[in-house]
């Protein structure tokens, strides 16, 4: 394990103020936002406060700022399902010296790949290879629910949310994907997407088309004749871009039946439409929907946004329509500064080398508020794993909410419960997550009592949402917690085999 270290983000005033450092966390971190249509990196300053309550601890995050942004740049794609890595690439280095940070100086971060992006052959290389060159623990991050969450963070709708206390649908609008988020005083509770966007068609100076996405023959079925090389006539544009406007007020108006199910990406798209009392929009569509942007870019963006401004003005939305204060920069300001939690400090790590990255989060459903059983723990666990399609030896993160006194008897019956559902998984650590100060009660547990385990892992304090994996970062000293990036990984089995595309950039291990 890395020696624990103090956080790069930390105010020269407070360096050597023990007392402050312990309750206080501050954290230099990093977005870098690779979508369907554009590219940009965000670097942000973290401060999080420990704030004491019954048997928990958990550092609250008490403000973000922005230190740096890029400008926005169109995604490179070589053609064949690649994207340009070595232009990728030569961006984030350059923004990282405009920003005048070096990788050793980022303490946490995320790169996010979404949309077209990420159904190209190299997505999940060139996303690794990124991670590579922005910082130790800057992690990949892919798929439209965790961007959709993302969105409604970064936009300011989840803000919107909380200090009106009323439920806001954040409808992100990009170049390839729409991503919904319906955020209920200020926490996101579901979250789906639907295939359209700005630019699902794109076209140079003379209006000749260089990008066709089959997206179009769902949207115009048998009359499209849409070809790279040909013309796209403003009758066509309109018509593509009414059709676009009225798939996304479809899904604001809850009609999900009236929804084209070609266009549908997410399953329980319906749990994002119920109670809803306002609505964003954010991603860059949004930048034409508030009147923010009026430069053209070979693409629908433009008359998309005038299709929802139409519809706006008639009234042909259900509910008022807020701009929440983020457009195109709302994914990127999510990654930068949304992702990242950390532990409590009552956590215990032993026999493992951090950071460990893409650990897939099992969740059982167990009842821990009245008697703990051994056995009821033991088989609540693996049929979490199973549910998961985990091989019974895989590496798992086992979530469990306690409640309850905490007795011993009672922790101890939930340690050797741990330790009998993963007796199998001998070449990995056993990982465990508890929302109370526990942690390192049940791994003395384990430790003490029970036989040497190959790897222990026992954080507590961190709140989890229905995602799919957790990167687990070194200590931050002296508070002693450790960082905690909570996501979920969409990428197709042809990004997995592609061979390195940015060797040439790596700066450390991904």
């Amino acid at each position: 394990m890395k020696q624990p270290r103090l956080p790069n983000g930390v105010p020269a005033a407070h360096r050597d103020d023990l007392a402050y450092l312990i309750d206080n966390i501050h954290l230099t971190s990093v977005g870098i936002d690779v979508g369907s249509s554009t590219m940009q990196v965000m670097f942000s300053a973290i401060h999080l406060r420990r704030e004491a309550l019954g048997l928990s601890s958990r550092y609250e995050v008490k403000s973000r700022e922005m230190l740096a942004q890029s400008a926005v740049e169109l995604t490179p794609y070589l053609g064949d399902g690649f994207i340009d890595a070595e232009q990728v690439g030569q961006f984030v280095r350059e923004e990282y010296g405009k920003a005048g940070l070096d990788p050793s100086a980022v303490d946490t971060g995320a790169i996010l790949l979404t949309g077209e992006a990420l159904r190209q052959r190299n997505a999940r290389t060139v996303a690794d290879s990124l991670a590579g060159l922005a910082g130790d623990f800057v992690c990949v991050s892919a798929g439209h629910n965790l961007e959709a969450l993302l969105a409604a963070h970064g936009s300011g709708s989840a803000d919107l949310s909380a200090r009106d206390r009323r439920a806001v649908l954040c409808i992100d609008v990009g170049g390839g994907t729409t991503k919904l988020a319906l955020v209920s005083a200020g926490r996101v509770v579901a979250t789906g997407a639907i295939e359209v966007g700005g630019r699902i068609v794109a076209w140079d100076a003379d209006r000749r088309l260089t990008r066709v996405t089959v997206t179009v023959d769902h949207l115009l079925g048998e009359e499209s004749l849409l070809r790279v090389g040909e013309i796209i006539g403003e009758h066509t544009e309109r018509e593509l871009a009414r059709r676009i406007a009225g798939q996304i007020l479809t899904v604001a108006s809850g009609r999900l039946a009236e929804l084209n199910p070609e266009l549908i990406l997410t399953e329980d798209l319906e749990m994002v439409t119920p109670g809803v009392e306002a609505i964003t929009f954010s991603g860059g569509v949004a930048e034409y929907v508030f009147g923010r942007e009026t430069r053209q870019f070979g693409d629908l963006g433009p008359a998309i946004g005038a299709e929802l401004r139409r519809a706006i003005a008639e009234q042909r939305l259900p509910v008022e329509v807020v701009d929440p204060g983020q457009g195109i920069r709302a994914t990127v300001a999510g990654v930068s500064q949304c992702t990242v939690q950390v532990s409590g400090s009552t956590v215990a790590v032993a026999g493992v080398s951090l950071p460990l990255r893409n650990v897939p989060v099992v969740d059982p459903a167990l009842d821990l508020s009245g008697a703990i059983s051994r056995d009821t723990v033991a088989a609540a666990i693996s049929a979490a794993v199973r549910a998961r399609d985990l091989p019974a030896d895989a590496a798992a993160a086992v979530v469990l909410r306690w409640e309850g006194p905490p007795s011993y008897g009672r922790l101890a019956e939930l340690a050797r419960g741990l330790d009998a559902a993963r007796a199998g998984a001998t070449g990995t650590p056993l990982i465990v997550i508890i929302d109370r100060d526990l942690a390192a009660s049940v791994a003395a547990i384990l430790i003490e009592e029970l036989p040497a385990h190959r790897g222990l892992v026992c954080l507590d304090n961190i709140q989890l949402s229905p995602f799919d994996y957790v990167d687990i970062g070194p200590p931050i000293w002296p508070a002693g917690v450790f960082p905690v990036v909570i996501k979920s990984l969409l990428f197709g089995p042809a990004a997995a085999s592609r061979p390195a595309e940015l060797s040439s950039y790596r700066a450390g291990s991904s």
